[in-house]
């Protein structure tokens, strides 16, 4: 319906745009006539009167910005015409000007109401008249006199019903007439015209005469066809024309009644009268003989039962006709659908009570009708009637049952203008009962751009409302809309009124259905409003009936079985639980609600105990696994190490040759090395894959820490790292200042480092594996990680770099066997890293004494060295070199102060250490 309706605006858009220059014209030309000048001439519609001459065009009266049609007559037009001659042209326009004035005097409902009279200038005749649709002749689809033809009046049929009210409507027009002693004298289908609702309207009283005072001279018909439809409309029309006109010379108000007859066969006969007789006497007269010998069966395609009685209205003599009055009595008139209309067509003389009974019967009768005659005859008298508010709650019902087979366009035009004074009525509290009862309707049918002004307060004013049945109906009736009423409005407006009603009613009843609605919309709510507008809501209620908390369950049991609504752990633990616990003990509840309660808790419990003892076993098996791959690594370097260090022992070289020590440990333990380091790599390589989600540690901090990647929480202090001033170390790294390390290597960058808060309250202080530190005065500009690494450079796991000269910052290389490198002022190579061609410088003075057996030995720069790395001037990383002024070794080697410390270094003058060096400073 929709796209038909916009097509058909589009359509007449069109039509109304190609037919605008013509207005123009017309205006131009008929500007001298006052008709022109109150109204606001619009395209023509229709065309009326004897011969169609009258072209009917919309109009709105300026004065008062009403609706009419404006009747125009060109007599310029006419008197440019060469066909005819004088006396046919004065003819003609006396004929139409006397039907003007006439009809005038008229005042009927089965009479075309004039709204302007006729005003003559010298071009034109015009006068205004109520809205009108067509004449009938147009309708049987006679469009003589129509320039471009209206696209509601191409294909237009008349319907059986139509006709019959028509016919009804027609007779009560000349009831009126005839008791007045006036006969209309030319009753055909150029005369009758149909208004805007499709009403019958007797019009065209050019040869109107009383019945007593009748003019004696016959009209002169000739002898021979008159194609011309000018010189025929001077007389009255001969295919409608009663005999006693030309046997007698006068008529009879039962004259007007053999018109009738012929109408009701035209109306079932595509138009046609029973005999044409194109203004010729002769063929007149042959066709009254067969028409008085013609039985009632024989007349063609009209209904049986009215056959009989238009046999009766053709009969040649008056007095058998029946009159106006019985002919609308007929009983082929007398069925369900026409008494309706009957009654509509009457109702404003009928009482209220009266209205009120007839009301409700009509509802059942409202499907029987055509959607046309629903809309034009039976919709307006029910708007009429909305006008008085004792009848609103009686002819809404059948008001909202016709809208319900409405499209949109026709709802906006039709129905909506008459509805917004009545929207906004709350007492009697039908009238929001009715609205609620067809909120389907309102909501498809109104235009969006409404909706919020005129539908939604519906709803607004049926949730406070005192009355606690429509707040039933309300609440009832939201679930089904939530996906068509507007989001925000719900979230907003609609959802705060359910709570404000569900919290402040005495009645039992609206809080229940509260709840049930609340529970219902659910699904169309995010995580964040349930989590922050609905369970706080459900916490505050103030009453336990077994009803109540059967329904609160019920929602929590519908946020349980779907994670989207946001009930975690913490909230099931710390704002649900508490609550809905002592609600198993309430009195009122019964075995089978008990048991109820009790699953809906367990499955809580259960939530939170899924949900806990997964996130702990996860953050568990990541600390486990990373430990494991530490061990792993430890213990492989370590076992390279000790076997390394027992060779130089038992072959007695010196602890100075670094370059001999470091073959042999080539040499003796290749394939331990290999393996050590090929097992180390796949473990890292799956706790790097395990650890995709970053996870929170404990304490604070995610897994995001283990790889060097800055997060907003703060370092555990259970995780291994150590800090210095403006430094963090990871889990298995270091950071320098400014700095994040990862697993695999120390990395430097602007990422600031979250220890550094305390800026003043420690020295500076290089830091790397398990707690190893030293005060080197550089250390905040060089980090160590496990596998070796530097200020501003990451270690590569696994790669073997190009020869390179090492300086302050250089990157180590796990796992990798570096090509010949020169190591310069605090550099360093990674862990297991040897160098067969370089430079040893001589060996030092006491205090300067250092073996390392896997790295070499740096220039005693202000560097450090990754674990398991070289050795440099500054600080030295787990089983790392020794800075210098130290001197340590495996086995114990000789110290200054003698202080073990496991997996550390000390400051000036320490150490021994397990593995361990020492650091200068």
């Amino acid at each position: 319906h929709g796209v038909l309706d916009g097509l058909l605006l589009v359509l007449t858009v069109f039509w109304s745009s190609c037919g605008s220059s013509k207005m123009n014209r017309i205006k131009s030309a008929f500007s001298s006539n006052a008709v022109i000048k109150e109204h606001d001439v619009q395209e023509q519609i229709a065309s009326g009167g004897p011969g169609l001459l009258w072209k009917i065009h919309r109009g709105v009266f300026r004065q008062h910005k009403k609706p009419v049609s404006v009747w125009l007559f060109d007599k310029k037009g006419l008197n440019a015409d060469k066909t005819y001659t004088k006396q046919q042209k004065e003819a003609i326009i006396k004929v139409l000007k006397k039907g003007a004035a006439e009809l005038v005097k008229l005042k009927h409902p089965s009479v075309l109401a004039v709204t302007y009279p006729l005003v003559e200038s010298k071009d034109s005749l015009a006068f205004a008249t109520e809205p009108v649709f067509c004449s009938l002749a147009n309708a049987l689809g006679r469009i003589e006199n129509i320039e471009r033809v209206p696209l509601e009046l191409k294909d237009y049929e008349l319907l059986d019903i139509e006709k019959l009210m028509g016919l009804i409507q027609l007779s009560a027009a000349l009831d009126f007439l005839h008791k007045a002693e006036m006969i209309h004298g030319n009753i055909t289908p150029e005369s009758i015209i149909l208004n805007k609702n499709g009403e019958w309207r007797i019009a065209g009283v050019d040869f109107i005469s009383h019945a007593r005072y009748q003019d004696d001279s016959k009209y002169v018909y000739p002898e021979t066809n008159v194609t011309a439809s000018v010189v025929r409309s001077a007389l009255p029309n001969l295919n409608y024309r009663a005999p006693e006109y030309e046997l007698e010379g006068r008529g009879d108000i039962k004259s007007d009644m053999y018109a009738i007859g012929n109408i009701v066969y035209a109306l079932w006969n595509n138009g046609h009268p029973l005999c044409e007789c194109q203004g010729n006497i002769l063929t007149y007269n042959l066709n009254l003989e067969k028409i008085s010998r013609m039985a009632a069966g024989d007349i063609p395609n009209i209904p049986a039962d009215l056959k009989e009685l238009v046999k009766l209205t053709l009969n040649a003599h008056p007095g058998i006709r029946p009159t106006a009055e019985d002919f609308g009595r007929a009983p082929c008139f007398d069925n369900m659908q026409i008494s309706c209309l009957r009654y509509l067509q009457n109702i404003y003389e009928k009482s209220d009570p009266n209205k009120a009974k007839f009301m409700k019967g009509l509802t059942t009768v409202l499907p029987t009708f055509p959607k046309r005659v629903l809309l034009k005859k039976v919709l307006p008298p029910l708007l009429e009637e909305c006008k008085k508010s004792i009848m609103i709650p009686f002819v809404l019902p059948n008001i909202m049952a016709i809208a319900e087979g409405c499209s949109m366009v026709e709802f906006e035009e039709l129905f909506f203008p008459h509805l917004v004074p009545v929207f906004v009525l709350e007492e009697p509290v039908q009238i929001m009962s009715i609205f609620l009862l067809k909120f389907e309707v309102l909501l498809t049918r109104t235009p969006k751009a409404k909706l919020q002004e005129h539908i939604y307060p519906i709803l607004f004013r049926s949730l406070r409302s005192t009355s606690h049945q429509l707040q039933l109906q309300v609440l009832q009736l939201l679930p089904g809309f939530q996906e068509s009423i507007d989001y925000a409005i719900m979230k907003n407006k609609i959802v705060p009124l359910i709570q404000e009603a569900g919290h402040s009613t005495e009645v039992l009843n609206v809080r229940i259905q509260s709840l049930v609605c609340i529970g219902k919309l659910l699904p169309s709510f995010d995580k964040w409003f349930v989590r922050e507008t609905i369970i706080p809501w459900l916490l505050k209620l103030p009453s336990r009936e077994p009803g109540v908390i059967m329904a609160l369950f019920g929602i929590l049991d519908l946020g349980l079985n779907d994670p989207k609504y946001g009930l975690d752990a913490a909230v099931i633990a710390k704002q649900l639980l508490p609550f809905v616990t002592p609600l198993m003990v309430e009195p009122g509840l019964n075995a089978q609600q008990v048991l109820n309660v009790l699953a809906i808790i367990k499955k809580m419990v259960n939530a939170v105990e899924t949900e806990r003892v997964s996130a702990l076993t996860a953050n568990e098996q990541m600390q486990s696994e990373a430990k494991e791959t530490v061990e792993l690594a430890d213990g492989a370097t370590g076992s390279v190490t000790l076997n390394a260090m027992e060779s130089i022992v038992k072959s007695g070289s010196s602890a100075y040759d670094v370059t001999a020590a470091s073959s042999a440990a080539a040499q003796a333990d290749a394939a331990a090395v290999q393996k050590a380091n090929e097992e180390a790599l796949r473990r890292a390589n799956e706790v790097a894959a395990s650890f995709a989600t970053p996870t929170v540690l404990p304490g604070g901090g995610d897994a995001s820490d283990i790889f060097g990647v800055k997060t907003a929480h703060k370092a555990p202090a259970s995780v291994v790292r150590t800090s210095s001033r403006e430094a963090s170390a990871g889990l298995l790294g270091a950071t320098s200042s400014t700095q994040g390390a990862g697993i695999f290597g120390a990395s430097g960058g602007d990422v600031p480092a979250p220890t550094a808060a305390r800026r003043h309250d420690m020295p500076r202080m290089s830091s790397a594996y398990k707690g190893v530190q030293s005060a080197d005065p550089d250390a905040t500009r060089h980090g160590s990680g496990v596998f070796g690494g530097s200020s501003g450079s990451a270690s590569t796991l696994g790669s073997s770099p190009s020869p390179s000269t090492g300086g302050s910052g250089s990157a180590g290389n796990p796992f990798g066997s570096p090509s010949p490198t020169t190591m310069g002022s605090g550099g360093g190579l990674g862990l297991l890293a040897t160098s067969s061609s370089f430079t040893a410088p001589a060996p030092p003075t006491t205090g300067m004494t250092s073996l390392d057996p896997f790295s070499a030995m740096g220039g005693g720069g202000s560097g450090s060295a990754g674990g398991f790395g070289g050795m440099g001037g500054g600080s030295a990383g787990v089983f790392g070199a020794m800075g210098g002024g130290t001197t340590s070794g495996f086995p114990p080697a000789a110290t200054t102060s003698s202080e073990a410390n496991v997996f550390s270094s000390m400051g000036n003058g320490s150490t021994s250490g397990a593995m361990g060096g020492g650091g200068s400073g």
